[in-house]
């Protein structure tokens, strides 16, 4: 009988600090806000609040031109910025090679530092299609 009574209470107990835990979690992370948030607001409004439209990784750029160009297939994206390389943006498109269209991104900066790959992709070598800022869809001539 005295066990039976110590089991119910070590019971009662763990459940008491489980509980407890749950609710230090959900408190530490704002659960609630976060998702407040994500059921509020749409995917691409979220991911453009997050990412710079033309500076770093561009992504509100990158998803202006897959809108506006209704692109399906991957393009380079050459970012010539501190930041990661977007491709990640396009990774449930198409996989065809098309390398007449790339993106370069934050084009004029670290040029010193860059300079063989700025000779590569020299803009004279292509055709402008889009011009933002600093990011520019352009077309090999």
């Amino acid at each position: 009988m005295l066990k039976l009574i110590i089991s119910k209470k070590v019971s009662l107990f763990n459940k008491l600090l489980l509980v407890t835990l749950f609710l230090i979690i959900i408190k530490q992370t704002n659960f609630f806000r976060n998702a407040y948030f994500v059921i509020r607001e749409p995917y691409n409004e979220r991911l453009l609040k997050q990412y710079e439209f033309c500076r770093y990784e561009s992504i509100g750029f990158l998803n202006y031109i897959k809108n506006k160009y209704k692109i399906d297939y991957k393009i380079p994206i050459i970012n010539f910025g501190n930041s990661p390389n977007p491709n990640w943006f396009f990774s449930d498109l198409k996989n065809i090679n098309n390398e007449k269209k790339i993106i370069l991104l934050n084009y004029g900066k670290n040029q010193k530092k860059l300079f063989t790959q700025y000779q590569h992709y020299n803009l004279s070598k292509y055709k402008i299609i889009e011009k933002l800022e600093n990011c520019y869809f352009v077309e090999l001539r």
